[in-house]
Formats: C-alpha cells, structure tokens, sequence
C-alpha cells in the first residue's frame, strides 16, 4: 500500500495580497464618489436628460422649468414657399405647451431603475418629448394668410346678372397650401421644442362644380326674372327690380345627385333688404304718460300704437315668392305695438297735512292731496287771458246745480260748485270736452263731469284751494 503523498502548504505571495487591498480601496473611493454625487444630485434632474433638444441635468424642477420656458419662448418656425419666408412662433401656429409632464418624466428618470440611479443607462441617452396641446383653427388662420399673400383658393363657377340675363363664369382652379404634409413636419418639430425651417408646398384644387351643372337652375331663375314682384306692405307697394330679384337667387351643390345645382334664396341679402323696408314703414308707438294716484290714474299724454313689419315672417314669405311666380304680390305682415306706459312725477303737496286742492294753470291739470299724498288728479280748463285768479284760498261754499251766466254765456244746471273766491269756483263742466288742452272759462277752474262729483263730496268747506303756473 502506497504512502499518502504529504502536501506542502506554499507561503502567501506578498504581491497578490497587495493587489487585492489595492482593488478593494478603489472600490471604496469609487462607492464614495458616486454615494456622494447621489447626495449631490438628490433634488436635481440627472446629468445627461434632455427634454426634447433642451439639456437640464443637474437642474432642479424649477430651474429646468424657467430654461425651458426661455429657450420655447425665443425659437421659431420658419417657413418658405419659393422665395418667400415667415417666422411665426409656435403659439401663433396654434400650439401651446405643457411643461409639467415632462419635467416629472426628466426627474423620474434612473430613480425608478433597479440598478443604482447613478448607473441607470437611460439617463445617458433618453431625450424627452415635449407635451403641448394643439388647435387646427389656429394653423388654419396663419395658412390662410399665406394662402391670401401667395395663392389664390378654387373658385367656383359664378352667376351673375348682366344686361338681364344670367351670366355663368367659369370655375378656377385654385393653388393652396398641403397642410397635411406640413403638419407633420410641424409636430415633429415640436415635440422637440426646436427652431425649425418647414416647406410649404403648393397643391392644385380644383372645384366640385362645372358650369353646365347650371343650366337647369338658370332656366328656372330666367323664368321667374320674367314675372313681376312686388311687395305690399301698410297700403304700400314696392315693386322689386330684375337686379334686386336676381341678387336673391343662390345655387345649391348639396343636391342628391351628382352633377346637378338646384335653385335656392340667398335669405341673407333677402333679410337685408327686408331690413331696409322696415325702417320706411315702421311707425313706433308714442309712449302715454299717466298719473296714478290713490282713487283714480290719469292720463296725462294719451300716446298711440305702432306697427312694425315682422321680419322674421316676411324673410319666409318673400323667400316663398322667390321660388313661386304666382306669388306676385304678398302682402307682408306687420305686427300692433301697443303704447308704452310712462308714469308722471308727482308734484309735491302745497301743504304737509290735512286736505288741499292744487290747480296748475300751466299744465291744465288739478291735483288733490291728503296729508301730502296725492289721492286724485284730473285735466281741467281754466280761465281764457289769465282771468284764474292764482294765490291760496279756502272753499267758502259748496252748491250742488246752480245756473251761471254772464254778458256773453247762460249755462243752466252747472254741478257740484266748489266756491274759492268771489264768483270764481271749481264745478263741473258738459258743454266741451276740451280738458288739459286749452283754457276756456271766464275765470273758474272747469273739470270734468266725474272730477266734479268725486271733489264735491271730498272736499269740505274751509279746504284750501292754491293755484299756480309752473
């Protein structure tokens, strides 16, 4: 049996124990350095993020937001059509952007890693899109001015009326902006937030209708510029001309077949002359002005109603005979406008308390109050060449029927006679109706036949009677 071979341990090589603290001392710098930049970049974006051709590592939130906004701010688009450029901003392309999603996106990134943040790949080589919301209306608007500057839109085949007959013009072609083509190049720009120089390119349109599509409809609109129109209005007539007529015709593509225009009404210019008419027919109501008081109101100023064409009727009936050449003469409707209502201000009382009767030469009109409150008031007639005595009286006497008569008047069975002065009174007057037009006694204060009794029985004797001009 052989002898078990006896193994000699070799003593350690003193330069694999040097190396071996060597390698584990860089480590420990290294595991420093970098515990130290995580520290230093705790509330910082990583070095290395951009977002979209923007760099912001090592900025915070707030600092990448204010560079952002700067470096948007200052770059434009430009773009050429041929020898011709524009420099508009990409807010006055429509867009607007939002910054907050990728400002959170650019902090999150190699914080979420399941290495080390500071050793997360993406933080190396990610640049971010930037959000931003956009609206065509705007791209439209500034293409469209570009349009108006270097192109010209289709144009499609026109009727026009000329020496009384229909004159059809031919369709144009019309040379417009791609802006399919464009938008593309433009949102790509964007999303990188970059100064950007886009081509426009020209694209040929054409209209969807050719000038024989027309001959139907023109033979109708001839047919109907033929026969007379007139419209009535208030006893009125107001006959239309062939080249009104014909400015109310409009041709209507939006057909069920193809390849046909029918005839339709243009209810705008239709509407605009029904508007025009209006103002030579209207007659507006005159406001009435009453006195209201706490036994009776009194109209002062009777006012009228008023009749205004309808309009909204008349642009459907006018659009009807359009169309209907037996509608040769509508009638068109006009609508009753009652009087507004205006209510007058009350005079202030002569007196603060107890009962008064106030006559006003001025205006023709009594006012009777009641511890300063207007309780009746009513037209009356007084004296003709001032013979109405003005000044403060009482009512010395109350005389239900007398006769009154004078060198030039006998007037029998004069009513509720209110006695203020001499021969001069307030009583009730049957001959004329002329109340609060115009003066017609010899001197006492006439009133109508209802004023009389209701200020017979109201006032008593000793009630002070003022009487004055205004």
């Amino acid at each position: 049996m052989p002898r078990p071979r006896k193994t000699q341990l070799q003593p350690r090589s003193p330069s694999a124990d040097h190396a071996r603290w060597w390698w584990l001392a860089v480590g420990l710098v290294v595991a420093t350095g970098l515990v130290g930049i995580g520290h230093a970049f705790g509330p910082r974006i990583l070095p290395g993020v951009r977002i979209g051709n923007v760099p912001v590592g090592g900025l915070t939130l707030a600092e990448a937001k204010h560079r952002l906004e700067q470096e948007l701010a200052s770059r434009q688009v430009t773009l050429v059509y041929q020898d011709r450029t524009w420099k508009p901003s990409y807010r006055d392309l429509g867009l607007v952007f939002d910054l907050v999603p990728p400002l959170h996106q650019a902090y999150g990134i190699g914080r979420f890693s399941p290495l080390p943040r500071w050793f997360a790949v993406e933080v190396r080589r990610q640049a971010i899109p930037i959000s931003y919301t956009w609206t065509n209306d705007g791209l439209v608007r500034y293409l469209s001015q570009i349009i108006a500057a270097v192109g010209s839109p289709p144009v499609e085949p026109a009727v026009t009326f000329r020496d009384g007959h229909l004159v059809v013009s031919l369709a144009r072609a019309g040379l417009v902006i791609d802006d399919e083509a464009f938008q593309e190049q433009l949102h790509a720009a964007a999303r990188l937030g970059q100064a950007a120089t886009l081509a426009l390119e020209p694209k040929i349109e054409w209209p969807d209708v050719e000038a024989g599509d027309f001959v139907p409809a023109i033979a109708q609109a001839e047919a109907r510029l033929g026969q007379p129109l007139t419209l009535r209005v208030n006893g009125q007539d107001f006959p239309i001309d062939t080249g009104t007529l014909a400015g109310w015709f409009q041709y209507d593509t939006a057909v069920e077949q193809p390849g046909q225009v029918a005839i339709a009404v243009n209810e705008a210019a239709i509407g605009s002359y029904i508007f025009s008419l209006a103002t030579k027919v209207n007659v507006e109501p005159q406001p009435q002005q009453v006195l209201v008081s706490a036994n009776n109101t009194e109209t002062i100023t009777p006012g009228s109603s008023g009749r205004r064409l309808n309009v909204p009727q008349s642009v459907a009936l006018v659009s009807t005979a359009v169309l209907n050449p037996a509608l040769a003469a509508p009638e068109l409707p006009m609508d009753e406008v009652p009087a507004p209502t205006l209510h007058a201000t009350t005079p202030p009382a002569p007196l603060p308390t107890g009962k008064v009767i106030a006559v006003d030469i001025s205006k023709q009109m009594e006012f009777v109050y009641q511890d300063g409150t207007l309780v009746y008031s009513s037209k009356v007639s007084t004296g003709i060449n001032d013979w109405t005595p003005t000044g403060s009286f009482r009512v010395y006497a109350k005389t239900k029927k007398q006769k009154m008569s004078g060198p030039d008047y006998y007037v029998p069975n004069v009513p509720n006679i209110l006695w203020f002065k001499g021969d001069y009174s307030l009583h009730g007057v049957y001959w004329h109706n002329d109340f609060g037009i115009r003066p017609r006694s010899h001197g006492c204060v006439g009133q109508p036949l209802d004023t009389a009794a209701w200020l017979f029985d109201w006032a008593d004797v000793g009630t002070p009677v003022v009487i004055y001009k205004s």
